[in-house]
């Protein structure tokens, strides 16, 4: 589920991450009055509230709080829980088999946010050119944030979108191994 938050957030931005732990919740929030989204990504924990519970909780949070939008990100749901959330206007989800149905440049986009803030975390600042980059020298690449920034092209423009998803992932991945390797080096 992590790629699907990591994709929401670099395609739409939210301004907020916010801890909910009487849900069990992660909440990312973005806009103010009228224009307010909500995605909540929910944990599960053994012996915590039902799903079913807590979408409603979301639902009741919507209302509450003014949101014009949400969506539930989680590994699954009950049948009773889908229903709460069909029956919610503006209220959609994301579990392990649907993935959010976003379109080959949102893909792409989503790579290239990616990819310039490992960029600027490696190497100190996103190239703004070709010359620029330290991974790419005389024909040679030598970062792999730039092979795969380079094979999100590639694949954006055959319109393959399962390879763009996996280039996504793959970048996510490094992420992940680079803060690892922060840690430890700090610690």
């Amino acid at each position: 589920m992590a790629i699907q938050v990591e994709l929401i957030e670099n395609i739409h931005g939210y301004d907020k991450k916010v801890s909910n732990d009487k849900i069990g919740s992660v909440d990312y929030i973005k806009g103010k009055g009228k224009k307010k989204k909500l995605v909540r990504v929910i944990k599960h924990r053994k012996g915590s509230r039902s799903i079913t519970d807590k979408v409603r909780e979301t639902i009741e949070t919507m209302d509450e709080e003014g949101y014009t939008e949400a969506k539930i990100i989680t590994a699954n749901l009950t049948d009773n829980a889908k229903k709460l959330i069909i029956e919610k206007k503006n209220l959609g989800f994301i579990t392990r088999d649907r993935r959010t149905p976003y379109s080959i440049s949102e893909l792409y986009y989503a790579n290239q946010v990616m990819a310039d803030k490992l960029c600027k975390s490696i190497c100190g600042k996103a190239p703004k050119t070709d010359n620029d980059c330290k991974g790419y020298l005389q024909g040679k690449h030598s970062c792999m944030v730039r092979v795969i920034s380079d094979n999100a092209d590639f694949h954006a423009e055959r319109q393959w979108f399962s390879m763009l998803y996996g280039d996504f992932s793959t970048l996510l991945d490094i992420k992940r191994k680079k803060r690892k390797s922060d840690l430890i080096r700090d610690a």
